[in-house]
């Protein structure tokens, strides 16, 4: 698998070009769950070009001249990348339009020197039915009334156009003022025949097309009738793709915004459906009493650090539970929890591993633990 990509020898987005599902990574991760006394396991892989269907660029340059692209390696010299191979091809057209929207606007991109510019980064992500791009644009200062000419010459592009304010002297990349100025307030996207809302904010899996085979093995390895808990759930995506198969769902998440949109996803459900779910706001540890009965699976998708200490505890210790399904990000903290865990009586049923991000170094990885 090649991606081939032009901006390769320069471009920070990619550590790899060229046999890109031969990872140093997947034979350490063979290694140690052969190790661990489990199967050997699958690498999953998909699309090497045009998978990414979320993309966060940086705005830099001039109006004259204006960058939206990556920074290089160890730098923040902005390198614009307008045949990126990995971008959906929506992503790439959209770059252009705003590089000439840019230029023709005088909107002039940020300083980070100074802190003066308007036009700071850029967030596209695309919804897959239509090919339409859900825009937000980035200001140092606000520039609300150029964007109606961005609309208007170019709707059968947009999903929608957004403005985020930051005015912070840091890398943060969003601010916490969010406004829709055109089009459609939510972008809907289906997974294993449910479909799922989110917000610009929310967290999207930037390659759905492999967070689906992800999802399809989690629904097959799950018991029909039983009642789950989902940790660190997002917007409820796992747990509302298990929804008709098991008895009941509980999702866990402590960002704010998920709720919003597990709530704007719930009222479209059917009755039943209904029923069977229920969303917690909060951190993990301050809902581990959802590991009693009934509960007997309980689903962990945790950031890159691994799970909380206090839940991590309270999973080695349960006596009901006969199912965690432990979906990782992060290989390092999924080896120390995954130690811990066969410490206290848990094995490996099996494992899989997928390649989320084709031209980089990282694996996402799935494992079944069963007492």
């Amino acid at each position: 698998m090649n991606i081939s990509c032009p901006h390769f020898d320069l471009c920070s987005g990619c550590s790899l070009n060229k046999n890109v599902e031969q990872l140093p990574l997947i034979f350490e991760a063979r290694a140690f769950f052969k190790e661990q006394g489990a199967p050997e396991i699958p690498f999953r892989t998909g699309s090497a070009c045009g998978w990414r269907c979320r993309a966060k660029l940086a705005v830099r340059g001039s109006i004259e001249e204006p960058i939206i692209g990556l920074f290089k390696e160890k730098s923040h010299e902005a390198l614009d990348i307008p045949n990126c191979q990995v971008h959906h091809p929506a992503i790439n057209r959209a770059a252009a339009i705003l590089r000439t929207w840019i230029q023709e606007n005088n909107i002039e991109p940020y300083e980070e020197k100074t802190g003066l510019g308007s036009l700071r980064y850029v967030q596209m992500t695309v919804e897959r039915a239509t090919s339409k791009v859900l825009l937000v644009l980035v200001f140092n200062q606000t520039k609300e009334k150029e964007i109606e000419n961005l609309w208007e010459d170019h709707k059968d592009l947009w999903h929608s156009i957004w403005i985020n304010q930051n005015k912070r002297r840091d890398n943060i990349i969003f601010g916490e003022q969010w406004k829709l100025v055109y089009g459609q307030e939510w972008l809907w996207d289906t997974f294993c025949g449910e479909r799922v809302c989110f917000h610009p904010a929310s967290f999207y899996q930037a390659n759905p097309e492999m967070f689906e085979k992800l999802l399809q093995k989690i629904k097959s390895t799950v018991p029909q009738g039983t009642s789950v808990v989902e940790f660190y759930s997002g917007s409820g995506v796992i747990g509302l793709t298990l929804t008709k198969q098991v008895k009941s769902v509980s999702c866990v998440e402590v960002v704010p915004l998920a709720e919003v949109c597990f709530k704007e996803t719930y009222r479209r459900l059917n009755q039943s459906e209904k029923e069977k779910l229920l969303f917690f706001k909060g951190t993990s540890k301050a809902h581990k009493n959802l590991l009693k009965p009934p509960t007997t699976v309980v689903v962990v998708d945790p950031p890159r650090k691994g799970l909380e200490p206090e839940l991590l505890e309270a999973l080695c210790v349960s006596k009901n539970l006969e199912m965690i399904v432990y979906v990782s990000c992060g290989w390092k903290s999924f080896t120390k929890d995954c130690e811990n865990l066969l410490k206290s009586g848990w094995k490996i049923k099996e494992a899989e591993a997928f390649l989320f991000f084709p031209g980089s170094e990282h694996l996402e990885i799935l494992a079944i633990f069963v007492r």
